[in-house]
């Protein structure tokens, strides 16, 4: 695949690389894109949580997030951040290879788990309705953090942050009224409001960008 730098540069076309988290779906997508000069780049898109059970059948399930987020061991985090590198792995992306990660929720801990590692070239990274903030990824990595202010997930990050080093926090307003009656206290997580809140990032991005290039 010809890579074409605006592909890896548009938040919202991240976010959508994204799977859905569906129990029996693929939570993992790997994509690999060839430069003109022949180097390569992999984009790793993961999935948040797919099974509300705590260890069931289903690796990712209440019983991951619970493992990420509390940091355990290797072997507790097999059927999570370890399962990741293990498909990466298959898919080809040896240790140094250079690799651009993506994560929603649980999918979120999971990149931070993996850029963490060292084990690869991480030069960005997306966070999406992470329980974990920005500022736990290690110095390099050039990340974008995409919160809501009705997300209860995302407050799982504790007190307020500034961001350090090369990280960009986005928080978006999806119901400014307050949550429609009828809806749930997750409403605020969903995935497709995150990539709303990405392409609304991304129109205000660039259209400071031709805005300085017009001055």
């Amino acid at each position: 695949v010809t890579l074409r730098m605006h592909e890896l540069s548009l938040t919202e076309g991240l976010v959508r690389t994204i799977p859905p988290s569906r129990v029996d779906e693929p939570q993992v997508e790997i994509t690999r894109y060839e430069r003109p000069d022949g180097t390569v780049v992999h984009l790793v898109s993961i999935a948040g949580t797919g099974s509300l059970e705590f260890g069931g059948d289903w690796a990712m399930d209440n019983k991951a997030n619970a493992h990420a987020y509390a940091g355990l061991s290797e072997e507790e985090l097999r059927e999570t951040v370890l399962a990741v590198a293990d498909a990466m792995a298959a898919a080809g992306i040896d240790d140094g290879d250079e690799v651009v990660l993506a994560g929603y929720s649980l999918g979120a801990l999971i990149v931070a788990g993996l850029a963490g590692s060292g084990r690869w070239e991480v030069p960005s990274a997306l966070l999406v309705g992470s329980p974990v903030h920005g500022n736990e990824l290690p110095d390099g990595t050039v990340a974008v953090q995409l919160d809501h202010d009705d997300d209860p997930i995302t407050a799982l990050q504790g007190h307020h942050q500034l961001p350090r080093g090369d990280l960009s926090i986005v928080t978006g307003t999806p119901h400014p009224a307050g949550l429609p009656l009828g809806g749930g206290v997750f409403d605020g997580h969903a995935q497709e409001l995150y990539a709303d809140t990405a392409a609304a990032y991304d129109h205000r991005h660039f259209a400071v960008e031709s805005e300085q290039i017009r001055h």
